[in-house]
């Protein structure tokens, strides 16, 4: 059995805490050492005044301690959820009450520095010192102008709601909310980064966004295995090592594509910027080979854990600090490079109309949507296998087999999501009111209806095994778990499911948000996100085989759709009816009027389009919403209950 710690718990906590140190020393050596080696290029490559050496140094060692404390209580959290053992009440265990704890004092390190660095990033944009810009006025004003200042306000109050959050919580099942709101802390400050503008910033942003997250979990949870006592540090450990593996392949994958973007060409050679780059591309590479030879001869019992996740730990303090460092960097991507306004508003220019050919063919992956796409489909289709390895028969369909109808409907649910965020539709998408509108509904209407048909639950419940009552809990656990917290018991109450899916459209295009989407990948990408979630979750509610945390009778269901296919029409309706063109306004800052796209004459027009092509696709999808329902209301034969499906597949393959 693989150990974490010796027996001596006194001498580990000793030995980590000086790893611990010598590695923070590390990263905060190589932030001072960046910025004082760059002095005041960074400023006058943009042509602003330089802001003073407390600023130069002040802001990015104010960003280092942000990015640790958020990475400690990431981490934290991510190993109080998935790697301790509730107590059989559902309330979090010892191990994972002194995580939460540790994750609490970290977010509120992480909301000090995030509003620290409110006044110090607007300083170093707008080249001033910071007593003179907290003077008459000027902070607001910068605040307002920059989006800088803004990310860093939004990641104060993630973290701080975090800060209270950690502190008041004892439901295990509550902890999955709270990883999830911790990773989205981490996002603002990628929105305002090096990665949100000029050419290739779409894919540059869809990178980041994997990529800091990813690397924030790892290191994160490293430091939470280290710091962790009790019965469970060894199958932690375990844990870990699988969770490592995969972070440090989306690390180096999304790292590789952002770097791309940032640094074209061969400017990753002939710049400093660059060369950074390429330093911690090498640190990562280096530590993914050591890190997998320490693991061979972990497992033959020749080296010790210790050993392993100390090069880690110390490998991975470094890497951060040379992100940190970059950040104070001005990209090669930005000098003396000459973009078009395309480019600067999209990321990429469109030369030509979109015909057919070119929105079938023309494609530009979408470095978020196209992995997701892809691991859905995979993860269905070795649930599928392993469905058809034990022989159950979950659900209620003949002979134990999984229908083929749900296969095909999930894979259709991922091609269509695939084509709406990367063929040539997507492409366009940004710059015409009328694609948006169809990629809008397909990826918040078609691809949730046909991934809900898939019956993604009962196919988890028949694939993934129960955990040992001695064990950690696993993927089914987890499961169980969020289907059962009282935010997703609440949303797929039926009449809460169909208020939140006809509303969001409204709120979305009637209230200027529309507008940021528009202007900024990141927001697009947000979007996308959350009309996805939104659609499954009342395509699971009203149409879905899965059976929901508050099943509802099919006449209920029914009487639903029915109330939410009219308000489709009014919202295309209102859209018709606007006396204005949506995502043209200020918050877009006038986008399609600057784009001016020769085959775009009439924004106006191509907003009714727009409409009509919205209206035709979510009348569609609710029809055949419909229709699937009428199909299986069998009112003879009431739908069991879940827990009793879910008994009978595991009598039949207990034998």
């Amino acid at each position: 059995m693989t150990r974490v710690l010796p027996a001596t718990a006194a001498g580990s906590r000793r030995f980590w805490s000086l790893v611990a140190a010598a590695g923070a020393a590390g990263a905060l050596a190589v932030v001072v050492v960046v910025s004082a080696t760059a002095g005041d290029f960074p400023y006058a490559a943009f042509g602003t005044a330089d802001p003073g050496l407390a600023v130069r140094v002040g802001t990015p060692v104010l960003r280092l301690a942000a990015d640790a404390a958020a990475t400690v209580c990431v981490g934290a959290l991510v190993y109080a959820a998935f790697l301790t053992r509730p107590q059989p009440s559902g309330v979090i265990g010892a191990a994972a009450f002194a995580a939460l704890r540790t994750a609490a004092r970290a977010a509120a390190g992480w909301a000090v520095a995030a509003l620290l660095l409110w006044p110090f990033d607007a300083a170093a944009t707008v080249g001033l010192p910071v007593p003179d810009l907290l003077t008459g006025g000027r902070i607001v004003t910068a605040t307002g102008a920059l989006e800088g200042p803004k990310a860093w306000l939004c990641t104060a109050a993630v973290a701080g709601t975090l800060a209270v959050a950690c502190a008041r919580t004892l439901r295990w099942r509550a902890t999955f909310g709270l990883v999830a709101l911790g990773i989205a802390g981490t996002l603002p400050v990628v929105a305002a980064g090096h990665s949100a503008s000029d050419a290739n910033h779409d894919i540059a942003t869809s990178a980041i966004a994997i990529h800091i997250p990813a690397a924030v979990v790892w290191l994160g949870t490293l430091i939470a295995v280290l710091r962790a006592h009790g019965p469970d540090r060894d199958p932690a450990l375990r844990r870990y090592l699988r969770l490592s593996t995969g972070c440090f392949w989306v690390v180096t994958l999304s790292g590789l594509v952002d770097a791309a973007a940032l640094a074209p060409g061969g400017r990753a050679f002939t710049t400093a910027y660059g060369g950074l780059l390429l330093l911690k591309a090498v640190l990562v590479a280096a530590l993914g080979v050591t890190a997998l030879r320490l693991r061979r001869r972990l497992r033959a019992g020749t080296v010790s854990p210790r050993r392993l996740l100390a090069v880690e730990l110390g490998a991975l303090a470094v890497a951060f600090g040379l992100a940190v460092g970059l950040t104070d960097l001005p990209a090669p991507k930005f000098l003396g490079e000459i973009v078009s306004g395309q480019q600067t508003l999209l990321g990429y220019d469109l030369t030509a109309p979109p015909t057919v050919p070119r929105l079938i063919a023309d494609w530009r992956i979408e470095v978020l949507f196209a992995p997701l796409s892809l691991t859905l489909a995979a993860l269905y289709l070795a649930g599928v296998r392993r469905a058809g390895q034990v022989r159950g028969p979950v659900g209620r369909w003949p002979g134990g087999r999984w229908p083929v109808g749900r296969l095909v409907a999930w894979l259709a649910g991922c091609a269509v999501l695939l084509l709406a965020t990367s063929s040539g539709l997507a492409r366009y998408a940004p710059a015409m009111f009328s694609l948006e509108a169809v990629t809008h509904m397909l990826v918040g209407m078609v691809a949730p209806l046909l991934l809900a048909l898939g019956a993604p639950l009962l196919l988890a419940e028949a694939a993934l095994p129960e955990a040992p009552a001695d064990a950690l809990p696993g993927a089914r656990e987890w499961l169980a778990a969020v289907r059962s917290t009282t935010v997703i018991r609440l949303l797929t109450q039926p009449v809460v499911a169909t208020v939140v899916f006809t509303g969001a459209p409204f709120l979305l295009y009637f209230t200027g948000l529309y507008g940021l989407t528009v202007r900024f990948h990141w927001a697009h990408l947000a979007m996308h996100l959350l009309f996805l979630a939104i659609g499954f979750l009342f395509a699971w509610t009203v149409a879905g085989p899965d059976p929901t945390p508050a099943p509802s009778p099919p006449l209920v269901r029914v009487t639903l759709l029915l109330v939410a296919m009219p308000l489709d029409i009014v919202f295309a309706v209102a859209i018709l009816a606007s006396g204005h063109v949506l995502g043209d306004g200020r918050a877009s800052g006038n986008m399609y009027s600057a784009l001016a796209l020769p085959w775009v004459s009439d924004l106006a027009a191509d907003q009714r389009l727009g409409a009509y092509l919205a209206l035709a696709i979510g009348e569609a999808a609710m029809f055949a919403m419909l229709a699937v329902l009428v199909s299986r209301w069998r009112p003879a034969e009431p739908d069991r209950d879940y827990a009793d499906l879910v008994s009978a597949w595991e009598q039949r393959r207990n034998g």
